[in-house]
């Protein structure tokens, strides 16, 4: 089963992205800031992290800095309606930006590109 850490402080964010990943084998943690996403990551161990840029106490990219620096190794993907996304792109800590809003689709794809394999369908 794939484990994801949703990071946003936007709840209907992460309810879509919960909503959109729940036809897959995929367990989806949530976190409302930056500190209580990083803590969560660095303690479960996920395949993938989807963090917003803009939160309520650091900055995205400095989540993923410290996600790093501490020894995580999931692919990230940064979540930004920012005009610097180019920029927030080129992050060394990054692996995919997905501009808001985004299309479920583009958010599937972006998913299977981070973690190199489909997503598995859930099992009834």
């Amino acid at each position: 089963m794939t484990r994801i850490v949703v990071i946003d402080d936007e709840a209907g964010i992460r309810h879509i992205i919960k909503l959109a990943l729940s036809q897959y084998d995929v367990t989806v943690l949530e976190a409302e800031t930056g500190i209580t996403g990083l803590d969560l990551a660095l303690s479960h161990n996920p395949d993938l992290i989807i963090l917003d840029f803009r939160l309520p106490d650091i900055a995205g990219d400095m989540v993923a800095e410290r996600y790093r620096a501490a020894g995580g190794v999931a692919p990230i993907i940064l979540l930004s309606a920012s005009a610097e996304i180019d920029k927030l792109a080129q992050h060394p800590n990054i692996t995919a930006v997905l501009a808001k809003p985004f299309r479920l689709i583009q958010l599937w794809q972006t998913i299977e590109t981070a973690i190199n394999r489909p997503l598995a369908p859930a099992v009834s």
